[in-house]
């Protein structure tokens, strides 16, 4: 985004921020603090307030409707209602957002990252919401005698 819009982005989460329910645990701080932002802060603009907040500021209408995508297929991934129901539509969406991804940032910011979102709806699908999952086996260590 340019320094103008990154600028209207602050203007728009200090405007909403009053309105902003307790159940998230942060309150939205400014784009200058971004890379203090914690986890729920940054869900928080994925699964709710960012159509909002990108709304007319993004640097064509092809990136904010690329994150339209997104974040509907990561709203009904993290449902736990609609994650297995939905599968077939989230994959869609998800190989649709990894596509986009190529075609409207490049290839050079094509990363594991990126790639591996097309997978969370199979994990959706056999987990449930990916709330409920964790990229880590929490095993015990083996024990030599």
């Amino acid at each position: 985004m340019s320094a103008g819009n990154v600028q209207i982005f602050d203007e728009h989460i200090r405007y909403i921020r009053p309105f902003m329910p307790d159940v998230f645990n942060h309150k939205l701080r400014a784009s200058t603090e971004l890379n203090d932002y914690k986890y729920t802060e940054l869900r928080q603009i994925l699964l709710y307030t960012g159509k909002l907040l990108l709304f007319n500021i993004t640097s064509c209408p092809e990136q904010y409707d690329h994150f339209l995508l997104f974040t509907v297929a990561c709203t009904l991934t993290t449902d736990p209602e609609k994650a297995t129901r939905f599968h077939e539509l989230e994959a869609y969406l998800m190989r649709k957002v990894v596509a986009g991804f190529g075609e409207l940032y490049g290839s050079s910011f094509m990363t594991y990252n990126v790639h591996v979102q097309q997978h969370m709806p199979d994990v959706a699908a056999v987990h449930g919401s990916l709330d409920s999952v964790s990229a880590y086996a929490f095993l015990e260590p083996s024990r030599s005698q």
